[in-house]
């Protein structure tokens, strides 16, 4: 049996924080005051302070749109499918930041043997 170990860890998230602005404009959804006071005193207490997102919040948006790509529109909000593209065609620049923090080297990378379904991983992983 081949015995496994963690040598390093390294993490990466998008670069908007978009937890203030989320948290604004879902309030700002709720006509009722009472359901109002009870989202922010949620918001509150769930201690998150900082939300990272590819979405760039208040980037050309209107009060009806929390970003200017109209996937958080008030009333039809996008689908999780069309969210998850958007995901998928930024998860490669954070795979190369997380590579990039873990300073592997060319004989490190090559002996990774993971590749994501549907994605070609190793490309990503020998660029250097």
């Amino acid at each position: 049996m081949t015995s496994v170990c963690i040598q390093r860890i390294a993490t990466a998230t998008p670069p908007h924080d978009v937890h203030a602005a989320f948290s604004e404009y879902a309030s700002g959804m709720l006509y009722d005051p009472r359901a109002r006071s009870v989202l922010n005193h949620m918001v509150q207490r769930a201690g998150i302070n900082h939300r990272y997102s590819y979405v760039q919040a208040g980037s050309g948006n209107t009060s009806d749109s929390l970003d200017g790509e109209n996937l958080f529109l008030s009333g039809n909000f996008s689908t999780t499918e069309k969210r998850m593209k958007l995901f998928e065609h930024f998860a490669p620049h954070l795979q190369r930041c997380v590579l990039d923090r873990l300073a592997l080297s060319a004989k490190e990378r090559s002996s990774i043997q993971h590749d994501a379904p549907g994605h070609s991983d190793r490309d990503s992983l020998r660029r250097r």
